[in-house]
């Protein structure tokens, strides 16, 4: 239950969704901004905003049974994925549906997938990760980024290391890719093309960083 469509009367949690832009081509990329006051992870727009691309996967922590990575849904919304510490296929962790996972900004977990579906896995020769989706999309994460303490913080993730989406294989056979600007303490998304399945651009956005600001440019 919300106030005003935007405050968790449970918790006294701001939260807001905005469509900020919407392409008119085939596939249309948009940009859809979350905003969570529960949430302090710091994206590319700022602290606890966010969009709907997910962008981050750690890299593996093993342990004595099982190996662990956190890998992003959307901005600020990392799932914990499992496996045996001798495997390389990951699963959401059961303890996440065994627990609940409850979705307050509403522009988290997408509905049309199940989750019991997903499954990420790490190719240790070529050091990356695809996660592949209930829906049958594929995410490629393969850009490697090295994080300070501090960004680690700021990004709310266990490892210095982290993996970047560089590419979607959408199961139309279309494929989205995302560029960054990787030369301050913390990745910026800097452009997102669309292909189409012979390869050729149908659409694109662009990024630009002024100080504290992040600006799409319009023609």
């Amino acid at each position: 239950m919300s106030i005003a469509d935007c405050v968790n009367v449970s918790s006294g949690l701001f939260y807001l969704v905005e469509e900020d832009f919407t392409g008119n081509t085939i596939e249309p990329l948009r940009i859809i901004r979350s905003h969570d006051s529960g949430n302090h992870y710091e994206s590319f727009l700022g602290t606890s905003v966010g969009t709907q691309f997910p962008l981050i996967a750690t890299a593996r922590q093993k342990g004595a049974r099982h190996s662990y990575a956190m890998l992003c849904e959307r901005d600020g919304a990392l799932l914990p994925y499992r496996a045996e510490s001798h495997e390389y296929q990951h699963k959401i962790d059961p303890r996440v549906f065994i627990k609940g996972y409850t979705n307050y900004s509403r522009e988290g977990i997408s509905g049309q997938s199940n989750l019991n579906n997903w499954v990420s896995h790490y190719y240790s020769d070529e050091n990356f990760w695809v996660v592949q989706t209930g829906d049958g999309t594929n995410r490629i994460y393969q850009t490697l980024f090295k994080l300070s303490h501090h960004a680690r913080q700021e990004v709310y993730v266990p490892t210095e290391e982290i993996y970047l989406l560089t590419e979607e294989q959408m199961p139309n056979g279309m494929k989205r890719h995302f560029h960054y600007n990787l030369k301050g303490t913390k990745p910026r998304l800097s452009k997102v093309e669309t292909l189409n399945r012979v390869g050729k651009k149908i659409n694109e956005i662009n990024l630009n960083y002024s100080h504290a600001l992040c600006m799409m440019p319009i023609s």
